[in-house]
């Protein structure tokens, strides 16, 4: 299997509660003071045939740039603030960081192709699963259970592998297995089917139909290859 078809394989198992398509997004409304902001959720732009108000076509007409901008724009704006977009709900201060790693320019449209790459970095910039996808430690239910709560601190629907402590605005909670890791938040997959999905994953990257380079090297040349595939498209234009 290549990487990018493990890769789907994986997403598809572990997202199902957070996306639908790459033309999701969430956003923030206010009624009145920015305390009285709620999150409202679009999957495929068109859920409640409510849509984010500055937005009239799909996400994936859209650049970096108009993302960026509409991300940027204050909870309690007229129109409120762009939040989580596409297949991997990136929030806006994910985004700018993945832009700026893997130094793409901000006028690329938001296509799939776009999003599977920054969900790509979005998954291995965390050490815990960049290590155990690439066999950079042993294949332990301890190195699993890190890998597996690094992706539910990425993904609010994915369920942590055991009782923690967290603090969030100031407050202090212990969120128990199997709940997200964020307290206003529901947990939808359960931890078991994240580290089955991760375990699967480590041996699809790292076989030799993957043409993946196992070790942290691999990253490093994903960044590399990815900077320099968006700057080439970019000159084709």
């Amino acid at each position: 299997m290549s990487k990018q078809a493990a890769l789907k394989k994986f997403f598809d198992r572990i997202l199902v509660g957070e996306t639908k398509s790459y033309n999701d997004y969430g956003y923030y409304v206010c009624s009145g003071s920015v305390k009285d902001c709620y999150r409202s959720y679009i999957e495929g732009s068109s859920k409640y045939n409510k849509k984010f108000k500055l937005m009239n076509n799909e996400l994936t007409s859209y650049t970096l740039d108009s993302i960026l901008y509409y991300q940027a724009l204050a909870k309690d704006s007229p129109s409120g603030q762009l939040f989580g977009v596409g297949r991997y709900a990136i929030i806006p201060v994910t985004l700018k960081q993945l832009i700026k790693e893997l130094k793409i320019p901000t006028n690329s449209k938001f296509t799939p192709e776009l999003q599977d790459e920054l969900g790509y970095g979005l998954l291995v910039e965390r050490k815990n699963i960049r290590n155990y996808l690439y066999q950079n430690v042993p294949d332990t239910e301890e190195n699993l259970e890190e890998a597996a709560m690094s992706a539910a601190m990425i993904w609010s629907s994915l369920g942590i592998p055991k009782a923690t402590v967290m603090t969030y605005q100031g407050k202090t909670y212990y969120p128990i297995k199997n709940q997200s890791y964020y307290p206003f938040d529901k947990a939808t997959v359960p931890s078991s089917t994240v580290q089955a999905a991760l375990k699967d994953l480590r041996k699809e990257l790292n076989s030799p139909e993957s043409g993946s380079k196992s070790g942290a090297g691999s990253f490093i040349l994903f960044a590399l290859l990815a900077a320099g595939y968006y700057t080439f498209q970019q000159f084709k234009k």
